[in-house]
């Protein structure tokens, strides 16, 4: 990856800060632009603690987060990303506000730099329909926290040329992602949309009466979720049987919920300000939820697969 230093990232929200851990941490230098309401050292902050929990897992150490933090700069200004190599626009779901960004980036950078969008849903038709060089954008959506959990995936548009794929999945494997490059666009991509296949099902359970979110969660956890941490879906599709799953399905499939619209469980805490997490209420009390155990629980399978090329100087 000799011909790429320097990556911008637009967003200093959690995704952005992040990524910003990641490239540090592998010695690319980074600069980070947020907007004012974002908060001078929201971004600083997040991304020294992300060094401190590599810190506690033995990965790394002191001297080294020193020199990761040292290599990420911090702005408001696109001006100051007219030097980098490859963007990565990690800022809300918002076509408006995406359009805003590639326009500032494509006005500010060079023509000829890669610009990926970290979004977890929009097609990349849509956001690569924005820019002007289209064929220089493409989709590499990451998956929280972007730092630890190894997958990215990465999606072209009908505009994308395959060098701009090619420069992003050498970047991306230089940084020890396991990158999965998908066969043609689609909203969503792969995880989100078996993740919220999973998710429509389970609010249709709770709207239905037939099972409270702990329920769930503990279904989950005490059955397929340890099963799959281990094995793949089609590993197990297959040595269950294929004539087993067509009966299976055949009885299950014309009871599944086929929602398109957000459901009831959702909408009514949403109307009522129970936001999830930030807010201490959403699906779950997290009032009785300890956050930082469970930000630990969030990250801890992933750790074994940091292999990073943690900088000298």
């Amino acid at each position: 990856m000799n011909d790429i230093k320097t990556i911008g990232i637009v967003g200093r929200g959690q995704i952005g800060a992040s990524l910003a851990t990641l490239f540090s941490g592998n010695g690319y230098e980074v600069i980070l632009l947020g907007s004012h309401d974002t908060g001078v050292n929201k971004g600083e902050i997040e991304i020294s603690h992300n060094f401190d929990e590599l810190i506690s897992e033995g990965i790394m150490d002191e001297k080294q987060k020193a020199v990761c933090m040292s290599k990420v700069r911090y702005t408001y200004s696109y001006e100051d990303l007219s030097g980098i190599d490859f963007c990565y626009e990690a800022v809300t779901e918002d076509v408006e506000i995406k359009r805003g960004v590639y326009q500032k980036v494509e006005q500010c950078c060079r023509e000829d730099i890669v610009i990926a969008s970290a979004t977890s849903a929009i097609s990349a038709d849509i956001l690569g329909s924005l820019l002007v060089h289209k064929e220089r954008f493409l989709v590499a959506h990451p998956w929280n926290p972007a730092h630890v959990v190894p997958l990215v995936e990465v999606c072209k548009s009908q505009y994308t040329d395959e060098e701009a794929v090619k420069i992003t999945e050498d970047l991306l494997n230089d940084v020890g992602k396991k990158v999965v490059t998908l066969n043609k666009n689609i909203e969503g991509f792969i995880g989100n949309r078996l993740q919220h296949a999973l998710f429509r099902e389970a609010m249709y359970l709770i709207d239905e009466g037939i099972a409270t979110p702990e329920q769930i969660d503990d279904v989950v956890y005490y059955s397929f979720g340890q099963r799959y941490s281990s094995i793949g879906i089609f590993e197990h599709y297959d040595a269950a049987g294929l004539s087993l799953q067509k009966e299976v399905q055949s009885n299950l499939f014309p009871t599944l919920c086929n929602t398109d619209r957000p459901q009831k469980c959702l909408i009514n805490h949403i109307e009522v300000g129970e936001l999830g997490a930030r807010t201490k209420r959403g699906v779950l009390d997290w009032s009785k939820i300890d956050e930082e155990d469970f930000r630990k629980r969030q990250r801890k399978p992933f750790y074994r697969f940091i292999q990073w090329n943690f900088p000298e100087e």
